[in-house]
């Protein structure tokens, strides 16, 4: 079972008594554990030397605490229980006490807690925690493997941090969040935080790395560059601005990249202007407006820029909201179609805001299907695509190029009444059945089409494998009227019913063979005489089940006489 506390003193106050606690509140012992982390030394207080304890009293304090008559092991058993499942604590300022107990026992009684906090797998520095040596005590598990810091202002410097996590030597995980008000006083510690992670960067094996964009400069976009093993980058809010323009990064960068997330960034930020990342496969686009007084953005020339720079993309997902561009008043085929270049591409997730209407025509679904082969799912916003020019007999080219296609979600031209035609040529061939559309998931909104009867055959044929239709409800669009909203009910009946009857039919004829095959098997067992009785096909379908020559079926004899 799951622990469920990841609070370091929560443990602490609940599974280790009180009167063992108090063996660890001395003042030499808290001295000892208070003090910065090696190779940091920050003034914390202002006292003079004279004040602090020597380094004679503080051996004779840990000698005398290792030969107080407890049993360690007994003490705590039911501590140790617990942490064996914790795999994320979050240290802050009131986790400095817990962090000195497991401190003082690795130093003065090591086998003790040995086991424990096996399968730790992430810390979480809170703002307000200042890393003395302590800390080590959690950042030298072996299991540890990601860290995040959550720098504010008046916290402690990220340097203090990184010197506390110098035992962490198999961290592949990083994550920081930046906590900082946007006045005067901020570019001074923006310029301090990239300085002190570029050195961090070189000194691990990165997986996943988590930044914000404030700290992006063009320095610590060439170190990330650097980072072999590094397959996972976020980057979080604005781009600083010393990082646009020429960043350092030209020709292939990041080659072990495989996922890039960019959250909440404007267009304006073209770091990756010239770069190519060869391997990415997974790219997170979330476009927001620049502050005022900034450059104006085009989200789509951005995009462009993006597919070229991954040309292995798989997975695309991206999200635009208003903006101000006067050349740009929706999403349109000509804003998609440097997609078409990613021939690997399985995934497209759009989202847009009230103001950035999407206009597709079936011309762009018909280069679409081709262009992408092995797409999976297709996500285009349907609720702002009141500008759509697509039809339901736009969707036929998918059915016959896109065989892999699960999940298709697009809005449709709204007030246009649909027919449809031919979709035998758009259907499997009866020779090739096994090559068809996979779609099991359609939402299409609630489109106004012209015989429900026609529709729904057209969609069964096309996407034989289709299980659910979304429909959205009565009175919760002003797309549709009640009308519309009636018919294509009947369509998802038709088409869902048609689903069954098919699961049906082939539940029944594999009966029919299991049945055949064991008549098959007694009459071979048997005498053999009437094995000539049974006519066999290969194919052992519904007909030939029945078609008994001799009169083993008295029913089917008996009609066959009378004709």
């Amino acid at each position: 079972m799951w622990a469920q506390s990841t609070r370091l003193e929560h443990m602490v106050s609940i599974f280790i008594k009180e009167d063992v606690q108090e063996r660890f509140r001395t003042n030499l012992l808290q001295y000892l554990s208070t003090r910065p982390p090696p190779g940091y030394t920050p003034i914390l207080f202002e006292e003079e030397d004279s004040s602090r304890p020597s380094q004679e009293e503080l051996d004779r304090a840990l000698h005398k605490f290792e030969e107080l008559p407890i049993d360690w092991s007994r003490e705590l058993e039911l501590f140790k229980r617990y942490t064996q499942w914790i795999t994320q604590l979050n240290l802050s300022s009131k986790s400095m006490f817990a962090t000195r107990i497991i401190y003082i026992l690795q130093r003065v009684h090591p086998a003790v807690v040995r086991d424990i906090l096996p399968r730790l797998r992430s810390v979480v520095f809170s703002g307000d925690l200042y890393p003395f040596v302590s800390t080590t005590a959690i950042t030298g598990l072996s299991s540890l493997r990601h860290v995040t810091f959550e720098v504010s202002r008046f916290g402690p410097s990220l340097k203090s941090w990184i010197q506390a996590c110098r035992p962490a030597v198999n961290l592949t995980g990083l994550t920081m969040t930046l906590h900082v008000d946007e006045r005067g006083h901020q570019a001074l510690s923006i310029s301090e935080l990239s300085s002190s992670l570029q050195k961090f960067l070189l000194d691990r094996k990165w997986k996943e790395i988590e930044l914000p964009g404030q700290v992006i400069k063009s320095s610590l976009l060439q170190k990330l560059g650097e980072v072999e093993s590094l397959e996972t980058l976020v980057i979080s809010g604005p781009i600083s601005s010393k990082a646009k323009g020429d960043t350092g990064l030209d020709g292939v960068a990041f080659k072990s990249l495989r996922t890039l997330r960019m959250i909440g960034f404007s267009g304006g930020d073209y770091f990756p202007r010239n770069a190519v990342f060869p391997n990415v496969e997974h790219l997170v686009l979330d476009f927001v407006r620049p502050t005022e007084g900034k450059e104006e953005w085009c989200p789509v020339q951005y995009l462009a820029a993006m597919a070229r720079a991954c040309p292995k993309l798989v997975n695309l997902e991206v999200s635009i909201p208003s903006f101000q561009d006067s050349e740009l008043t929706g999403l349109t085929d000509l804003s998609f179609e440097p997609l078409f270049a990613l021939s690997r591409l399985a995934r497209l997730v759009v989202r847009t805001s009230r103001v950035v209407p999407i206009s597709l025509t079936d011309d762009f679904l018909s280069r679409a299907a081709q262009a992408w082969p092995n797409l999976q799912e297709l996500d285009i916003d349907i609720v702002h695509s009141t500008r759509s020019l697509l039809t339901l007999q736009g969707l036929a080219p998918l059915a016959q190029y896109c065989l892999k296609l699960r999940l298709l979600r697009i809005g449709l031209r709204p007030k246009y009444v649909n027919t449809v035609f031919n979709p035998e040529l758009y259907g499997p061939n009866a020779n090739e059945s096994d090559y068809v559309c996979a779609l099991r998931y359609l939402d299409v909104g609630c489109p106004s089409v012209y015989g429900s009867a026609a529709v729904s055959a057209f969609l069964s044929t096309i996407f034989p494998n289709l299980r659910y239709i979304e429909c959205p409800e009565a009175g919760n669009c002003d797309l549709f009227n009640e009308g519309d909203h009636f018919v294509w009910t009947q369509v998802i009946k038709t088409v869902c019913q048609a689903d069954r009857d098919r699961d049906i039919d082939g539940l029944a004829q594999m009966l029919r063979r299991q049945d055949l095959r064991k008549k098959l098997e007694g009459v071979e067992k048997g005498s053999g005489s009437c094995h000539e009785d049974l006519v066999q096909s290969s194919d052992y379908d519904s007909d030939d089940y029945w078609a008994y020559s001799g009169s083993e079926c008295d029913t089917y004899s008996d009609s066959e006489s009378d004709d």
